[in-house]
């Protein structure tokens, strides 16, 4: 089975919110414990279990997106798969190049570096896989709204992943080579 590679994004979110969201809502259920063995105030109970059921609701949320959305090579396609979104499949037929680069060449002018999340300035320097596409065999809207508009700018998918080089790798083992180009040869050819 191909190595799955988890979308950076994804991951990130969840490392920089997990402690957060789990604490926060362990200390919101803690309230709602106390004042309920009292027997008293049963709407400020709900308010509590209801904040604190939130925080756990979204903190499983982050987790199951870091966990389950990857991407990876699967036969002749590249396989994008965002959980609790969808899958999509792109055929490697449909890429004319693939190559890794920093989020700086792509997301250069401020007006792009408003789609990074923060802070920004730690994402510019992450290496990513960009990957050129074609317009006509692939549905590049249902792709946008897959990814999100950070991950697909114009023709160009824009794809962090732990382990890009990997990927690139798989991706460029399964591409065909461009014929070389034929013809020319300098000579003049004979009048008739």
């Amino acid at each position: 089975m191909p190595q799955r590679h988890p979308l950076l994004y994804d991951v990130e979110r969840w490392r920089h919110w997990r402690l957060r969201l789990l604490l926060l809502a362990a200390v919101c259920l803690l309230p709602a414990v106390v004042i309920g063995t009292k027997g008293s105030q049963g709407g400020l109970i709900q308010f509590y279990m209801l904040v604190s059921a939130f925080l756990f609701a979204l903190a499983f949320a982050f987790w199951l997106k870091a966990r389950f959305s990857w991407a990876r090579v699967e036969d002749d396609a590249l396989v994008i798969r965002v959980a609790l979104s969808g899958k999509q499949r792109i055929p490697l037929e449909q890429m004319r190049r693939a190559k890794l680069a920093r989020l700086r060449s792509v997301f250069d002018r401020p007006e792009k570096q408003r789609l990074l999340p923060r802070p920004r300035e730690r994402w510019l320097d992450t290496e990513t896989l960009l990957v050129r596409l074609d317009e006509d065999g692939i549905d590049l809207v249902r792709l946008r709204r897959l990814l999100g508009a950070r991950c697909l700018i114009g023709r160009e998918l824009v794809l962090p992943v732990v382990g890009g080089p990997q990927l690139l790798g798989d991706i460029q083992s399964r591409l065909a080579p461009l014929p070389a180009a034929t013809g020319g040869g300098g000579r003049r050819r004979k009048r008739r």
